[in-house]
């Protein structure tokens, strides 16, 4: 005997009901509205300390010399094309 997934959700539902629980969407469940909020709010804190930390741990600013995925993007055939549009050279492109 297993609690399935249509047992929970209506006992949640229930519980929501009652006022016992309050259910943010896809975020989860929680005992009030104020626990999500706060909850949220140190979500979002962590999401921007994590960006700056990862700025802080490279040291410099963003290189796209040294970021092997980009510069094999920029050297494909595709956007040499794309490239060779932007800078006004259709006949190169048109040519191939």
């Amino acid at each position: 005997t297993g609690l399935t997934i249509f047992t929970a959700r209506h006992y949640l539902e229930v519980a929501e009901r009652c006022g016992e629980l309050y259910q943010a969407g896809r975020s989860g469940i929680f005992l009030s509205e104020q626990d999500f909020r706060i909850w949220k709010r140190k979500q979002d804190d962590a999401r921007v300390e994590r960006f700056l930390n990862a700025r802080l741990v490279a040291g410099e600013p963003y290189d796209r010399n040294r970021n092997s995925v980009c510069e094999e993007c920029r050297n494909s055939y595709v956007m040499q094309r794309i490239l060779a549009f932007y800078r006004g050279c259709q006949q190169g492109v048109i040519s191939k």
